[in-house]
């Protein structure tokens, strides 16, 4: 996929106590965030699904804010073979001028590589479309399951997207 990957070597710590809430912090070369966490889902004391949240802009005047999942991945599922069958995605942010666009949709994965069809629904600043899809996917690496995919989409520019597998039925 085109455009610049950014790849960060970070440590960090956490603290989870008995009611399932905590906290971690992560720190890169850049400095230090720390997040608020609640486990939401564990199996023999390990966690499979966490919320967490940023919350350092408490005014809504500086600093930031934002949230996110967290999910164990299945280390088994790190092969092409196993992104196999229809996946459901979803997509909303701004576009270059600041304007909303949002993207729903799914695709077929035939386990080799290729995104064989799909449909989408989009809204890109009040303007909506419904493309079609195909695309490819590469091999997810064996380290993290990072995977790089390109949904080609009809009368429209591709989506060069890079997922993280958690299984063989969940991609991040």
């Amino acid at each position: 996929p085109n455009g610049p990957v950014l790849r960060v070597p970070l440590t960090g710590t956490y603290d989870i106590g008995s009611d399932h809430r905590g906290a971690f912090t992560l720190t890169t070369a850049s400095g230090s965030k720390t997040y608020a966490v609640v486990l939401n889902s564990t199996s023999g004391g390990v966690a499979n699904k966490a919320r967490f949240v940023e919350f350092s802009d408490t005014t809504g005047t500086a600093g930031q804010r934002g949230s996110g999942l967290l999910r164990l991945q299945d280390t088994s599922a790190f092969s092409p073979g196993s992104i196999t069958g229809a996946y459901a995605f979803g997509f909303s942010g701004q576009d270059p001028t600041g304007k909303r666009d949002a993207i729903v949709g799914s695709f077929i994965a035939d386990g080799a590589g290729t995104i064989s069809s799909g449909i989408a629904d989009q809204n890109a600043a009040g303007s909506t479309t419904n493309p079609s899809l195909n695309g490819t996917y590469s091999a997810p690496t064996a380290s993290d399951g990072r995977t790089l995919l390109i949904l080609n989409r009809s009368a429209a520019s591709s989506l060069n997207l890079t997922a993280y597998v958690v299984s063989a039925s969940e991609l991040l």
